[in-house]
């Protein structure tokens, strides 16, 4: 043992090279929801499918958060996309009023990245657990557009029920958890 126990406690204090990469992760996650944010608010595609915008902004921020092992780094993410994508006029995830929905659905992410990370879950399990909250995040950002459905057609094309929407929704999440799971996965 070299020294006393007090010397190796203190050693730390003089070591800056965990606040660098604690200060380079934030900032890696925070650019790429700034890129995500540009790209939900920039990016018109003529799919007229509700709920589609999820695929710009959560698979990024997910795989993001597992590639740099950040705690809330999902939620520091979601954060950024949805200041980004305000500063730019673009319609935020969750829709103007409901935003916050949108940060509770990136704390969940992140409560079951640490939950998985703790247990130790193989590939396939963490694919269908994100997955499976990727479709709750975005089944809670739908409640943005329940108002929108009282007693008249919210959405163009053919999704116009409400359970079409509801379908719409899930799908995309579940998508969107599963291909941020396959872009964040550790090789």
């Amino acid at each position: 043992m070299n020294g006393s126990p007090s010397i190796a406690v203190g050693a730390g204090h003089w070591n800056n090279a965990g606040r660098q990469a604690r200060l380079e992760r934030s900032l890696i996650i925070i650019s790429l929801g700034v890129l995500a944010g540009v790209m939900v608010s920039l990016i018109r595609q003529p799919v007229h499918l509700p709920g589609h915008k999820v695929l710009w902004w959560m698979p990024l921020i997910l795989a993001a958060r597992l590639r740099t092992g950040m705690r809330g780094g999902t939620t520091v993410g979601t954060i950024s996309t949805i200041c980004t994508t305000a500063l730019l006029g673009g319609r935020m995830p969750g829709g103007d009023i409901y935003f916050p929905i949108a940060i509770v659905s990136a704390v969940l992410l992140d409560w079951c990245i640490e939950r998985l990370g703790r247990t130790g879950v193989r590939f396939i399990g963490c694919l269908l657990c994100l997955s499976i909250v990727g479709l709750v995040g975005n089944l809670l950002c739908m409640v943005s557009r329940i108002d929108a459905l009282q007693g008249h057609v919210a959405f163009s094309g053919t999704m116009n029920t409400t359970f079409g929407v509801f379908v719409s929704f899930a799908a995309f999440g579940m998508a969107a958890g599963a291909i941020g799971c396959i872009l964040g996965r550790s090789r």
